[in-house]
């Protein structure tokens, strides 16, 4: 099963998440692929607490209407981090970062957007399936 966000502003950014793998009931292991513009940067992920992903999607759907300043998931070893912020018309920009940070040789950022209410229910909804699945 594999989890795709695409932006709706500009169709070529796009994050997916897939292969998520139970390593033991606190940890699970996943593929994370960020790509815009002829630029792609793959990784996996460690994840502690599996759904806290899934959770800040669903925090974040919860509040449709709107928040003040940044809100931000990571990673156990930081290697991806989601940052989300609230804008006008209902647009939600989430910018995902991905590291290398055992040798700090890298990192990348897309920005993607999406809008609030029921696309970002179903994006909740699609990340809870992907970690249950798994």
């Amino acid at each position: 099963m594999e989890v795709v966000i695409t932006c709706v502003e500009t169709t070529g950014a796009q994050v997916r998440l897939q292969d998520c793998v139970a390593f033991d009931q606190d940890i699970t292991t996943m593929s994370v692929e960020l790509s815009a513009n002829g630029v792609e940067a793959r990784q996996g992920v460690e994840v502690l607490d599996h759904d806290g992903l899934a959770v800040f999607f669903e925090r974040l759907a919860d509040d449709f209407q709107g928040w003040d300043g940044e809100r931000a998931w990571r990673s156990y070893d930081e290697e991806l981090a989601v940052t989300a912020r609230f804008h006008s018309r209902g647009h939600v920009e989430l910018r995902w970062s991905l590291a290398d940070n055992l040798t700090h040789a890298w990192s990348v950022s897309v920005t993607t957007w999406i809008y609030a209410g029921e696309d970002m229910r179903g994006l909740a909804g699609r990340l809870r399936e992907l970690f249950d699945a798994r």
